[in-house]
């Protein structure tokens, strides 16, 4: 069953945050009081019921933390346009005009006098279009709120700034229900003193929500360059930490020796990760050039066949299952200290394997959300969405390995077979039972 919310807007369970929006305005058009101001009082009291009505299911549904809290159940939600605190006011006007209904009733076929029944009459009218003109106003003024994406709630009015903007209208609700206004059936439906305040408070909204509109752009702006600034400190360390570990000096990286500049000059998170990476290889390169790792680090030669084509890789895979059946073939301490090693060794690559795979996962959805469309930014995101799928091979590959080889070797750990046992016990009974024949043999004799 759709949700009443859902319901009042048009829209289903599923819809994006824009649809919803695109809806509540769509209807906001249509039931907005001033599409009423020349219709009767009971069309325009209609329409601020469906308006009252859209109001409150936007207000849900229109903020994500309450939408979630609404599907998960909770319906009982705070105003943001403080509708609740003009409650009294209405139902005190409610209750009037109830009184006078009852009053008209009452005294219908006892008035002789009919001047007197059309005062009353007149009075009845007057709380009535009251009520619809202050509901009215009250409407407008929350729709104002809503229409301003980002939305103007009268907390973001009253925040610390914007006070020279909001302090006259600070009691808005109090004022909308309580100013005196001014009434004439026929001439003046609607008060001037409404109109008026409705137009301040329009314009005060739309001042805040500029403001709003430039501050969370200057927060976004400054989150990414919190982010680029992070990027770079971390680029440039990647880079420091693979110089180090390779034995290589920067000023062998030849266009990249100025790495650090080149860096820091770059906008985008994906130009600098592409740098990154870009230099990490060329030192990979280097360093076999030189020789300086590959006999010494088992780990750091294996790793790195991990990540080439998969006939390079299969190749290195099938050495590594080769070497650890014939440390199998022939037990010896010796042997199962080496597979004992390997097995550690692929254990940690597994680990460094995921954590990589953690990180570029978490690198791949931060390149997204910065929006850069550029064939050069998808191009690159492209290229880590592969490499992922690689790493992710490789991991469930390793796995397989690791687990097999534990498998084996907790078969092998048992220094006494059952097999074994039950052979020798079973010799050892039966030269029993023939010697203790022959001995009775000799006694007989």
């Amino acid at each position: 069953m759709v949700k009443k919310y859902y319901q009042i807007l048009g829209v289903s369970e599923s819809a994006t945050s824009e649809q919803i929006k695109q809806a509540y305005r769509k209807l906001a058009i249509k039931w907005h009081p001033d599409k009423f101001s020349v219709k009767s009082l009971s069309e325009k009291e209609e329409a601020n019921k469906k308006m009252r009505e859209i109001n409150g299911a936007f207000e849900v549904l229109g903020d994500e933390d309450k939408r979630k809290r609404y599907d998960l159940g909770e319906t009982n939600f705070t105003s943001d346009f403080a509708g609740s605190a003009c409650e009294a006011e209405m139902e005190d006007i409610k209750e009037r005009i109830r009184r006078k209904q009852e009053e008209i009733d009452l005294t219908r076929d006892l008035l002789e006098n009919e001047e007197e029944r059309i005062r009353i009459m007149e009075e009845m009218w007057l709380l009535n279009a009251e009520f619809i003109d202050r509901d009215g106003t009250y409407i407008e003024i929350s729709a104002a709120m809503g229409f301003n994406f980002p939305r103007v709630y009268a907390s973001d009015l009253e925040a610390e700034g914007y006070s020279h903007l909001w302090n006259p209208y600070k009691d808005w609700l109090d004022k909308v229900w309580k100013m005196p206004i001014t009434l004439k059936r026929g001439e003046k439906e609607e008060s001037d003193e409404l109109k008026k305040f409705k137009a301040e408070m329009f314009k005060a909204i739309k001042e805040v929500g500029v403001i709003l509109e430039t501050r969370k752009k200057d927060k976004e702006k400054s989150r990414k360059n919190s982010s680029l600034e992070r990027d770079r400190v971390n680029a440039i360390e990647a880079i420091e930490r693979e110089l180090r570990e390779r034995g290589i000096k920067a000023e062998d990286l030849g266009e990249n020796s100025n790495y650090q500049e080149q860096i820091n000059n770059l906008d985008k998170q994906w130009k600098i990760r592409s740098l990154r990476d870009k230099i990490k290889e060329y030192i990979c390169h280097t360093s076999k050039e030189k020789e300086s790792y590959g006999k010494q680090d088992n780990l750091r030669h294996l790793k790195e066949k991990l990540y080439q084509n998969e006939e390079e890789w299969n190749k290195e895979k099938e050495t590594l299952l080769t070497e650890v059946e014939e440390l199998k073939k022939t037990p010896s301490k010796n042997n199962q200290e080496k597979l004992t090693k390997k097995v550690n060794d692929l254990e940690e690559l597994a680990k460094q394997l995921l954590k990589e795979i953690q990180v570029l996962k978490v690198e791949i959805q931060e390149v997204k959300e910065e929006g850069d469309n550029s064939p050069s930014a998808l191009s690159f995101i492209n290229q880590k969405e592969q490499e992922l799928q690689l790493k992710q091979s490789r991991l469930q590959q390793l796995n397989s390995i690791i687990t097999n080889n534990n498998n084996n070797n907790n078969n092998n750990n048992n220094p006494w077979p059952i097999i074994p046992i039950v052979g020798t016990v079973g010799v050892v009974a039966l030269l029993g039972l023939i010697a203790y024949r022959l001995s009775k043999k000799r006694v007989r004799r």
